[in-house]
């Protein structure tokens, strides 16, 4: 992760935070449902309390009808509001609804989900709630929105978080550099990210599809035209290979589309449509992938890229800086749009088994996290000092990595890395206070550094009188009950 936004508890009460702008959690029919599903129990964990708002009358996978129905999932309280379950309506209506609920509920957040979601921001602004919005892909850019209401509705959604949102999240530094540039809005970079998963066997994919390990190409994501299944679909058809195409995913409100690449695929034995796959059968189906394939023409933060990479799969996508920027040279890329690129790429890795295998071993493994500390705001620090790049990114790593070893050369600046980070946690509710352990002779110059950076912050030098037997005692309770 590039960045964090830290929930600062108000004295000692939990945060109340309402989630809107996804269809139903828990799922993993959208990148968003699958985004919430895995961080709000996250979130009640760590103390705080969580409701995501739903639509009514959308669609459960098998696995979490019950679930739903409790209206309770592992800690996050869910509540249906009121939705008009048509196309172009759906999110529409619900998110109105949802922003009215959280608007009048008790609840110190509202994060909205989305650019269209947004543009009801404003109503929980009215009655004083804090709104945080994460931008998941620049959406009125999708086909499915291109022209017409759709998309000057999803833009005006766009322009209201720009303006008003407490907080904006991006996933990508394209969107980042997006917004900056057209609303001159610093925003958060918050990619997404995924656990890591143990590799299964093929057993339900074979009893239902007929398939086996490294027989088959995989696509795994939703059944829109900018994910680009028909230039994945035209390609293969070119291919010499006895390798079979999987397109693992469902319709989102995009049947002429999903209409047109069976149409495509026609009656080949080997192109197979597995629809909405969930559980076990997703597990599968990544595991004994001989490929992954991604040939999308727009993308937010892929998660499925993510997950087919987490399973150790050699990855295929377009040359976009959504997938570029996450794969660097760790996957092997087509120019977006081209069929005859990607049918060499294809045509390539299934003559060369040995290079498949090079970037199942080798490339797809865990990525380390990045931190970007540009966005924190040092309250209470001397305006007079600018701290660099690479000190703001070693801060956030105190802050969010959980522990840090600042590792840099002399005169690279650990001492005010040290200072800040302590004071942040402080002010954040990390801790209470912190203590820092130096040599007898460096006491007073670390004293003097610190209320240089800080000039009003209230500290505790030691001296050698202070370690002397019959002052400890009283030395330790000034540490305990002092401020």
């Amino acid at each position: 992760m590039k960045g964090t936004i830290k929930l600062k508890k108000r004295g000692n009460k939990n945060l109340r935070i309402a989630m809107i702008g996804h269809k139903v959690v828990p799922s993993r029919r959208g990148g968003i449902e699958r985004v919430l599903t895995i961080m709000c129990p996250l979130m009640i964990k760590k103390g705080h309390q969580v409701t995501c708002f739903n639509r009514s009358g959308d669609k459960v996978e098998n696995e979490y009808v019950e679930t739903v129905k409790r209206k309770k999932y592992r800690g996050v309280q869910l509540k249906k509001v009121i939705t008009i379950n048509k196309r172009g309506l759906a999110a529409m209506t619900s998110s109105f609804s949802a922003a009215i609920c959280a608007a009048f509920g008790k609840y110190d957040i509202v994060h909205f989900h989305a650019e269209g979601p947004s543009a009801f921001l404003w109503i929980p602004k009215l009655f004083g709630k804090r709104c945080i919005v994460t931008i998941h892909g620049i959406d009125w850019a999708r086909d499915k929105w291109k022209h017409g209401f759709g998309s000057r509705y999803i833009k005006f959604g766009e322009y209201i978080a720009a303006k008003y949102a407490d907080e904006v999240i991006v996933l990508s530094e394209k969107v980042q550099k997006y917004f900056k540039k057209f609303y001159d809005r610093d925003t958060v970079l918050i990619p997404n990210g995924v656990m890591t998963h143990e590799n299964q066997k093929a057993d339900l994919i074979t009893q239902k599809f007929g398939l086996h390990k490294d027989e088959y190409i995989c696509a795994l994501s939703r059944l829109t035209e900018e994910k680009g299944i028909h230039f994945l679909i035209e390609a293969y058809k070119e291919l010499k290979t006895d390798k079979k195409l999987v397109i693992a995913g469902a319709t989102s409100d995009t049947d002429g589309y999903v209409k047109m690449l069976k149409e495509m695929a026609g009656d080949d034995p080997n192109i197979i449509f597995t629809g909405f796959v969930s559980g076990k059968l997703l597990e599968e189906i990544y595991s004994n992938a001989y490929v992954y394939v991604l040939p999308s023409k727009l993308e937010g933060m892929p998660l499925s890229l993510l997950e087919a990479m987490s399973y150790g799969n050699c990855v295929i996508g377009s040359d976009i800086a959504e997938i570029a920027d996450v794969v660097e040279d760790k996957a092997i890329l087509f120019k977006k749009a081209n069929v005859e690129d990607l049918k060499e790429k294809l045509q390539m890795v299934c003559d060369d088994v040995e290079l498949v295998e090079k970037y199942n071993e080798l490339f797809n493994s865990t990525r380390p996290r990045e931190y970007d500390g540009s966005h924190i705001r040092f309250g209470g620090m001397n305006p007079e000092i600018r701290l660099r790049e690479h000190q703001q990114n070693a801060i956030a790593h105190v802050l969010y990595g959980g522990n840090t070893l600042l590792a840099h050369e002399v005169g690279a600046g650990k001492t005010f890395e040290m200072v800040a980070s302590a004071m942040e946690s402080k002010r954040l509710g990390l801790c209470q206070k912190s203590i820092f352990v130096v040599p007898n002779h460096l006491t007073e110059q670390w004293a003097s550094e610190f209320l240089r950076l800080y000039p009003s912050a209230n500290i505790l030098v030691t001296t050698k009188k202070d370690f002397e037997t019959h002052n400890r005692k009283k030395f330790c309770a000034r540490i305990a009950t002092g401020d």
